[in-house]
């Protein structure tokens, strides 16, 4: 039976990973993320070309630590707030900043302030400060108060601001890949089931493939033609943000990554992938018609996406009832364990229990896509819509 199975994978994948639509689409969104990712840069380097360097500042009634940290900067200094203004409004400068009080400036510009220097101005107002503060206090400046929160057998404490904003961004980036590849998936399984039983060739194969076979073929040829879809558009992804944002991600932060955990991750997103694709392979069997089956099968994925309209629930509250059963349950625990286990702390029964019933539902939802497969398979194909319009006075 594996060895049928694996022939009908083959078969399904090559069959979809050639066909035009899958190209288009797999091609397609790369190459729009770098057209914007293009876009981005172009526009971004068009701006900054376009905007008037440097800025200044005015020197008069500075204070000493705040005149040295600007005179080190790159902004270009003015002896008084007359020669400032002369300069603005002939465009030399983009705007000029005139100290304005105690720890204080006031800024003057046809346009927005640029990050460096809005830092370069708090740097210099952090150096009047210190200045002015009493000596005991001025230690604090240099190594503030800090709290620490520690997770049970998880000590964020000892992870970067970067890496934590990295494992954020991954405990959300791993179920919506999921999300996607039952999307992307279900929807060819579906209609590809549901063509096949309309026009009678799957009563063709089921005399030479068992029906389980048969059903565990398409979920595992299909989901690896998911997996070939997201893992081209995660790398165009990438391309488009390195052009478009010219981003890098420091070494260090890679490697303090949980990537234990994220591996881990992977028995959920399996699991929640045969539970979805088993379920919308027995409802195109059953309905039969490929256009009713696709509007049938999008209720089967409403159980991923619950999660991620409680997203704030799993992040703030992980330990709330209602996030525990959100990550037990096997039609929303895909989703909602991973982002738990990436941002909390789970105790081991919980995780022990959501992967059992995941695995468990997984296996009887192939058995019963096969049993549904056996049932519908001389039986004439359900028309829902004639039904209903029938019942309808």
């Amino acid at each position: 039976m594996i060895r049928a199975a694996g022939r009908v994978a083959r078969f399904e994948y090559m069959r979809h990973v050639r066909s035009k639509q899958f190209l288009g689409t797999t091609f397609g969104m790369p190459v729009f993320m770098l057209l914007i990712g293009g876009f981005a840069a172009w526009s971004g380097s068009t701006a900054q070309n376009a905007t008037a360097h440097p800025w200044g500042y005015v020197a008069a009634g500075l204070p000493p630590a705040a005149a040295d940290v600007l005179a080190a900067t790159d902004l270009r200094p003015f002896t008084d707030v007359k020669t400032a203004a002369a300069a603005l409004a002939a465009g030399t400068v983009g705007g000029y900043a005139a100290h304005d009080g105690a720890l204080g400036f006031r800024v003057t510009a046809w346009e927005p302030l640029p990050d460096g220097v809005s830092d370069s101005l708090s740097e210099a107002i952090r150096a009047e400060a210190l200045s002015a503060a009493p000596p005991a206090l001025r230690a604090a400046f240099d190594e503030p108060a800090t709290i620490v929160y520690a997770l049970a057998a998880a000590p964020d404490h000892v992870r970067s601001a970067d890496t934590l904003w990295a494992t954020l961004a991954v405990a959300f980036a791993v179920p919506l890949a999921l999300t996607l590849a039952v999307l992307f998936s279900t929807t060819l399984l579906v209609t590809a089931v549901a063509e096949e039983k309309a026009n009678r060739l799957i009563e063709c194969l089921a005399t030479s493939v068992a029906p389980l076979a048969l059903v565990g073929g398409k979920v595992v040829g299909l989901g690896l033609l998911a997996l070939t879809q997201l893992g081209i558009w995660a790398a165009g992804a990438a391309a488009a943000a390195v052009v478009g944002l010219r981003l890098g991600v420091p070494g260090a932060t890679v490697a303090a990554m949980p990537w234990p955990t994220v591996a881990l991750a992977g028995i959920w997103l399996i699991g929640g992938y045969l539970v979805q694709a088993a379920l919308v392979v027995g409802l195109g069997i059953a309905i039969g018609e490929p256009r009713e089956a696709q509007q049938v099968a999008g209720f089967a994925s409403l159980g991923l996406v619950l999660p991620f309209s409680l997203a704030g629930l799993l992040v703030f509250r992980p330990a709330s009832p209602a996030a525990v059963w959100l990550s037990i349950l096997p039609l929303t625990s895909p989703v909602a364990m991973p982002i738990r286990l990436l941002l909390s702390a789970v105790p081991l029964q919980q995780a022990v229990l959501s992967a059992a019933l995941l695995a468990l539902t997984a296996v009887l939802a192939l058995w019963a896509a096969g049993a549904v497969f056996r049932w519908a398979m001389l039986r004439p194909p359900i028309r829902w819509r004639r039904r209903v319009n029938a019942a309808l006075p």
